[in-house]
C-alpha cells in the first residue's frame, strides 16, 4: 500500500458565507484528475454538512509543496513521483 502524500484538509469559514478547504500535497504526486477528485469530493462533503446553498460559496484550493519541503518525524519525504503525470 502506498501511504498518501495528502497533509490535511483545513476548513474554515472567514467573514462571510465562503468555506475555504485548504489542502496540501507534495508537488508531483497527484495527477490532474485526482486534483479534480479531491475538488469535487471536498466540495461534496462540504455541502452534505452545510448544505446545498453553500455550493456557490465552497472554495477549495490545492496547494504543492516542493518535495524535501515535507516532512515526517523530522525527516524530509521524497516520494517517488508518477511520470504519467501530464
Amino acid at each position: 500500500m502506498q501511504p498518501l502524500y495528502c497533509s490535511h484538509v483545513s476548513l474554515r469559514k472567514k467573514g462571510g458565507p465562503n468555506a475555504i478547504a485548504n489542502v496540501k500535497v507534495i508537488e508531483g504526486v497527484f495527477s490532474k484528475e485526482q486534483k479534480v477528485q479531491f475538488i469535487e469530493k471536498i466540495t461534496e462533503a462540504m455541502i452534505e454538512v452545510e448544505g446545498e446553498g453553500m455550493r456557490p460559496y465552497t472554495w477549495v484550493v490545492i496547494e504543492e509543496v516542493k518535495q524535501g519541503d515535507w516532512a515526517i518525524g523530522g525527516k524530509p519525504v521524497y516520494p517517488k513521483v508518477k511520470s504519467n503525470i501530464p
